[in-house]
């Protein structure tokens, strides 16, 4: 969805993922490697947004429904 990928180590072989489909555990070890973190987190932030945008458009629009948490 971001486009925004990192090389990762997964069992020994060198893979391109995108930031957003790293483990937990994986994102907090790159993370901490990288001078350019603040720049991540604005590029997924506005990802995020125009995904919130498009959703509620599709909502106002009648194409979806807000869904609740049933818990």
């Amino acid at each position: 969805m971001t486009g925004a990928f990192l090389r990762i180590n997964r069992n020994g072989k060198w893979q391109s993922i995108e930031v957003e489909h790293l483990t937990d555990s994986e994102r907090k070890e790159e993370f901490k490697k990288r001078e350019d973190c603040v720049e991540w987190i604005n590029m997924l932030s506005k990802k995020i947004v125009e995904a919130e945008n498009f959703l509620q458009e599709l909502e106002k629009d009648g194409l979806t429904e807000k869904r609740t948490n049933s818990n």
